[in-house]
């Protein structure tokens, strides 16, 4: 009896832990592909926005490129981290 009260407190002190803290899945009501065209929206209305100021000339290729140079590194790092995960769970086996 004694695991199985422990278990159900664990499992409600575990339940108000990630209430509080908000994290988890967000339902926002949208199946997949709905999510999927919403994104798919904002993303080209982002990108129409950033070719409109590219072509009036409020972004200068230095910027361009200096955001391809971020856009680059974060890429590597997120790169790095995987083989580093992968690394330590193969020696982990």
């Amino acid at each position: 009896m004694a695991r199985g009260l422990s278990r159900d407190q664990s499992r409600e002190k575990n339940q108000k832990k990630q209430a509080a803290s908000g994290s988890g899945k967000k339902d926002d009501g949208l199946t997949p592909a709905q999510r999927n065209e919403r994104d798919a929206k904002m993303m080209a209305e982002k990108k129409a926005a950033k070719e409109a100021k590219k072509a009036t000339g409020e972004i200068s290729s230095a910027d361009v490129q200096a955001e391809e140079a971020r856009k680059a590194k974060l890429k590597q790092e997120a790169a790095d981290r995987r083989a580093k995960q992968a690394a330590e769970n193969r020696q982990k086996r």
